[in-house]
């Protein structure tokens, strides 16, 4: 009962900000609702397929997607290999992201954010027991 309570407020919700575009172009609204799915995926970003926006590098997707995942599959390895969970692994979940064929500056907004929370993580990740690294040497 209470999904359906919530289903049809989700409904009420999408139908009261989409009736006035559904009334003034039908089609124009379903062409944009499915823009998602019906649209080619050209290349855009702010990461390395800027350099193939540019003209530097090519631009075929195969090869922007074998790039990305060689980094995803570097990195998983790398990690595998070093067997540390630590907070970087949110920051690095970004690196295959910028070899992506679609890279928008949303996908990057959040480093600052992330990079706070490696160091952050880093610096409090000393042990409680521990001396602090000027005991002794005064």
């Amino acid at each position: 009962d209470a999904a359906l309570r919530r289903a049809g407020w989700t409904a009420l919700g999408f139908i009261a900000l989409n009736l006035p575009f559904m009334v003034a172009a039908p089609g124009a609204w379903l062409r944009g609702l499915l823009a998602p799915q019906t649209d080619a995926l050209f290349p855009i970003g702010y990461g390395a397929v800027a350099l193939g926006l540019g003209g530097i590098a090519p631009l075929r997707p195969l090869l922007w997607s074998l790039a990305e995942a060689a980094a995803l599959v570097g990195l998983l390895v790398w990690q595998f290999r070093r067997r540390a969970a630590n907070a970087d692994g949110l920051l690095l979940a970004v690196v295959p992201l910028w070899f992506a064929w679609r890279s928008p500056m949303n996908y990057f907004a959040f480093l600052p954010v992330l990079a706070v929370v490696v160091i952050l993580s880093q610096r409090l990740a000393i042990a409680p027991d521990a001396p602090p690294p000027s005991a002794g040497h005064r």
